[in-house]
């Protein structure tokens, strides 16, 4: 799945970096993934800036909503009406921190904390439909919720998106967001990690991004080499190699080299 044509409604859309140091993360980012950057001006202000790579939008760059908060990767899921999903997010338990609004042009957005305090992006495209290219060396590849209330969580999706939720059967505490009734076995929406005791209390419940790579061991080290910290060194799984690293200005992030 290298270029990407549209994003369906309920599917994982966009990503992007909150951070408290934007010209550092870009040296960090375009030196770790080979991105390139494109800012988004207005009335002479910065609003945003496009990460791309080979000229296709990869995900996005911005500040973080006040001092307070600090450096995140955000996951935005794609919607055919940021209305209409917000009501049924409260409708759910959970609840709207931004919006809905307006972002000029490009589409429609909403953010929002689940039942669970996870935070969550609501993106309804005009004429930016996206990620352009996913799902290739040095692009987003997958999004994790980590839980400490996997069945809450589950059914907040569900009631939300319409989303089922299967077993993995490779891991006890994982299981795999799917389209609902859907009976392929083939179609994978996102994954749900449930945090137990061996998970520091510190860490809240929160979606995480995963980027793909094609030799994770260089990857890792370079991303140390560039200011960055491995928090998980790389580790075997069954869908292959992944690891788990924090940025200099503080965002974690997964890296995750598939098995083929």
């Amino acid at each position: 799945m290298p270029e990407m044509q549209n994003h369906e409604s309920g599917t994982i859309s966009w990503t992007d970096l909150a951070t408290t140091d934007i010209e550092g993360a870009k040296t960090f980012y375009g030196a770790l993934f080979g991105w390139e950057f494109e800012p988004q001006i207005f009335e002479g202000e910065l609003v945003y800036t496009m990460c791309t790579l080979n000229g296709l939008n990869v995900c996005g760059l911005g500040g973080t909503m006040g001092e307070e908060q600090p450096a995140c990767w955000n996951i935005y899921t794609c919607v055919e009406n940021v209305d209409a999903t917000a009501a049924r997010i409260t409708a759910q338990g959970g609840s709207i921190i931004a919006g809905p609004m307006d972002v000029f042009e490009s589409g429609r957005m909403a953010f929002i904390a689940d039942a669970q305090q996870a935070m969550l992006g609501l993106w309804q495209p005009r004429n930016h439909m996206g990620a352009e290219i996913m799902m290739e060396p040095n692009t987003f590849m997958w999004a994790e919720l980590m839980t400490r209330d996997p069945e809450g969580s589950a059914a907040f999706y569900q009631g939300v998106y319409g989303w089922d939720i299967v077993p993995d059967h490779n891991n006890p505490n994982y299981a795999l967001f799917v389209p609902a009734r859907d009976t392929s076995g083939t179609v994978y929406l996102a994954g749900q990690l449930a945090m137990d005791d061996s998970f520091s209390r510190s860490i809240p419940n929160h979606w995480g991004v995963y980027f793909q790579v094609e030799d994770i061991g260089a990857k890792v080290r370079h991303g140390v080499e560039l200011g960055g910290t491995q928090e998980v060194p790389p580790t075997e799984i069954a869908q292959g190699v992944f690891a788990v690293m924090q940025d200099p200005q503080g965002a974690f992030f997964n890296l995750m080299q598939p098995r083929h």
